[in-house]
């Protein structure tokens, strides 16, 4: 079973989607998608992901951050702050659902690295799951695109507006500010063998698994979407389950 939901704080509501598993609960595991055009294409593979752990058990919540989907707010409204704090909403959630205290983390691209920051606020995080992370703000940008300015003074960044100072903050970005993850256990998950791209963060304790896919936060002109990775997707559900 599976159902849409809104929760979060009055006025800011955040949207949901929870896949509840039949019998006993093994796990819970928050999924924290990608951003912009690689949210998009990305969100079936997010979706096979919650299927396969629900079969085997898992509670699993599929949001959308403030200021994307159909959560609270616009483009414009969206900042790093408010996604972490929006985690924190998601896993209490979770929490409250499930019954469980102990939760999961799947971060893809900029979910990878927005849930190790959030990690660090979070207690009792058992896996955290860091799938290709963005770890380099100024790479992540040009992958994106060159942003276009307008005069209204927002700009275009992954086919959504945003503002400026926004824009700053995502050129920013580096790995150390990920250093404050903290989980029972941590995994950093590559596919993408392209040695122009930075290595991704050493954190303490975790470990990194190399497994060449295709990238699903990328569209396949053939069936408007991005490519469901399945040896990626069975090793995630391997991990948590």
């Amino acid at each position: 079973m599976a159902a849409a939901l809104f929760f979060g704080p009055p006025g800011r509501q955040l949207y949901g989607y929870h896949h509840v598993p039949r019998g006993a609960p093994t796990s819970a595991v928050l999924l924290c998608p990608p951003w912009g055009r690689e949210y998009q294409y990305a969100h079936r593979t997010l979706s096979v992901l919650a299927g396969r752990l629900q079969a085997r058990g898992v509670h699993v919540l599929r949001f959308d951050y403030s200021g994307t989907g159909d959560s609270w707010g616009d483009s414009t409204q969206g900042d790093f702050q408010s996604w972490v704090d929006d985690l924190e909403h998601a896993v209490q959630e979770l929490r409250l659902a499930s019954g469980l205290p102990l939760v999961d983390l799947v971060g893809l691209r900029l979910g990878g690295y927005l849930a190790a920051r959030a990690s660090g606020r979070i207690p009792n995080i058992r896996t955290l799951v860091l799938w290709d992370p963005v770890t380099h703000g100024g790479v992540w940008i040009e992958e994106m695109g060159a942003p276009e300015a307008f005069a209204s003074g927002l700009v275009e960044l992954g086919d959504l507006l945003v503002t400026e100072e926004f824009v700053e903050e995502v050129r920013s970005l580096r790995p150390e500010h990920m250093e404050e993850a903290h989980a029972h256990e941590t995994i950093c998950l590559i596919t993408q063998e392209d040695h122009d791209y930075p290595d991704p963060p050493t954190l303490p304790g975790s470990r990194t698994d190399h497994l060449p896919q295709p990238a699903p936060w990328r569209e396949d002109a053939s069936i408007w979407s991005g490519k469901v990775p399945p040896d990626a997707v069975k090793r995630i559900v391997e991990w948590l389950t």
